[in-house]
């Protein structure tokens, strides 16, 4: 994720796939996010990667980051590229939640 976009996707032993990838343009400033429904998120763990400070600055900033996944995040990745390089690259600065014993 940076201020041009975001690509989600998921990791499967060593089965990536890119579930979607869109281009926004997001705001400097943040407001208050509303609660999502009561539901348990469904997975192991979540790895946040980003252009340098932007994800780590947007977690500080707003509290629109539902709890139940911010208890979820094992690693934030700065990266330099966005799209699937920089997926790529979040992978490997994970290696050691994403091919270790952690998930």
């Amino acid at each position: 994720m940076d201020n041009k976009g975001s690509l989600f996707g998921t990791l499967s032993g060593t089965t990536k796939e890119v579930l979607h990838q869109l281009t926004v343009n997001v705001p400097h400033k943040f407001v208050r996010g509303g609660q999502a429904a009561l539901s348990q998120p469904n997975v192991s763990g979540l790895i946040l990667a980003g252009t340098p400070g932007f994800i780590t600055g947007l977690l500080n900033r707003t509290d629109m980051f539902d709890p139940r996944l911010k208890a979820k995040i094992l690693k934030v990745a700065d990266v330099t590229y966005g799209g699937e390089m920089g997926f790529d690259t979040a992978i490997e600065l994970s290696s050691e939640f994403v091919y270790g014993e952690l998930i």
